[in-house]
């Protein structure tokens, strides 16, 4: 009966993991934000945020309101860090 509950414990580990890998939460930890527009919809693409409109970031720890001004000129991938 032990041996069993080692391997289900174990088997249940290896679950919860990729249950964690997949979890949006998880890739705001990684500093990614989520980007929604007034509808609550997603904003997954930079032509979908339109200049003016209002948006909500979400963050790891929190939200922030947002409004989107105008399109960065420069090549796309890039990062000014």
């Amino acid at each position: 009966l032990l041996g069993l509950l080692r391997v289900q414990r174990a088997r249940l580990d290896v679950l919860a993991g990729r249950l964690e890998a997949m979890s949006p939460l998880g890739v705001l930890e990684r500093g990614y934000v989520l980007v929604r527009d007034a509808d609550g919809r997603p904003v997954t693409r930079a032509e979908g945020a339109r200049p003016g409109a209002q948006v909500t970031l979400t963050f790891r720890d929190g939200e922030r309101a947002a409004r989107i001004e105008r399109p960065r000129t420069g090549a796309q991938g890039t990062l000014d860090i």
